[in-house]
This record gives structure tokens, C-alpha cells and sequence, in this order.
């Protein structure tokens, strides 16, 4: 069924978040462990934009693949890729200026260290957002058609 696929691919994902903070916990301990909890959960609005082109893209990709649209394809994957860049910069910079003052309202003061990891998670998923977005087209629609053939769907963006 259509289903599976989807499930495990949000299985994988889940496994794949929780693995950095067992992890963490399972060499430093519990409170390094939730302060990088918190600084990954905080870093995932960076990424939404991704997440969620990476959930609406593929079906699109195949659709327009089987209906040899490809020159529409590709200025649609750079269009949105670029709009993802462009959401994750905005995020980060929000988290780059304001951060230590949203994870000490959200979580309290105990978890300022929280601040540098999130940096450099957050660094991390703008970098990928950038390099989907200024990738070559025909490697992002072959990514994005292998991923969504696949029975488990990580990201459709190069690594």
C-alpha cells in the first residue's frame, strides 16, 4: 500500500532525531543531553521549510517527470528551493540575534549553553537548504525521483 512507505519514512525520521540526543546522553549525561534536546528542537524551525518541501515535492517530481514537463520541473525545484533557502536564513537569523533570550524564556537560564549548539545546528541546515537550492536541477530531480520511489524518504535535498 501507499502507506508504508510514508510510515517508515516517519519512523526513519523520528529514529534519526532521537539518535543525536541518546547519543549525547549516553556519553555526557542527562543534562548535556537536554540541553542539546532543546537546541535540536529549537534548530527543526529551521529546517520546516525543507521538511516540508521535501514532503510535497516528490509526487510533483514524478508527475511532471512521467509528463515530460522537465523544463517547468526545474525552474519549479529552484523557485522553491530558493524560497526554502531563502525561510531557513530568516529563521536562523531570528535564532542568531534573539536566540539566548528565546531559550532562556522557553526553558530557563540553566539551559544558556543551549545557544551555541543551536548555532551550530542551525548552521548546518542552512548550509544544506543552500546547497538544494543551488544544486544543479537535474540532480535534484534525480534525488528527488529516487527518494520518492524509495520505501524510506529522508530528504530529497544532496547532502
Amino acid at each position: 500500500s501507499i502507506s508504508w512507505p510514508i510510515w517508515l519514512s516517519g519512523i526513519a525520521s523520528f529514529g534519526l532525531i532521537q539518535s543525536g540526543i541518546l547519543i549525547v546522553g549516553i556519553y555526557h549525561g542527562e543534562s548535556v543531553a537536554a540541553t542539546y534536546g532543546i537546541a535540536e528542537r529549537l534548530v527543526t524551525f529551521v529546517a520546516m521549510p525543507m521538511i516540508i518541501i521535501n514532503a510535497v515535492v516528490p509526487p510533483m517530481i514524478i508527475k511532471m517527470t512521467l509528463e515530460k514537463e522537465k523544463s517547468d520541473l526545474e525552474k519549479i525545484i529552484r523557485v522553491i528551493s530558493t524560497i526554502a533557502f531563502l525561510m531557513s536564513i530568516i529563521l536562523f537569523s531570528i535564532y542568531f540575534f534573539f536566540g539566548e533570550i528565546i531559550i532562556e524564556r522557553l526553558f530557563g537560564s540553566q539551559y544558556q549553553d543551549a545557544y551555541i549548539i543551536l548555532l551550530i545546528l542551525g548552521f548546518g541546515r542552512v548550509r544544506l537548504s543552500m546547497i538544494s537550492a543551488y544544486s544543479s536541477a537535474d540532480e535534484t530531480c534525480r534525488r528527488g525521483l529516487q527518494a520518492a520511489s524509495s520505501p524510506i524518504v529522508l530528504t530529497v535535498s544532496p547532502l
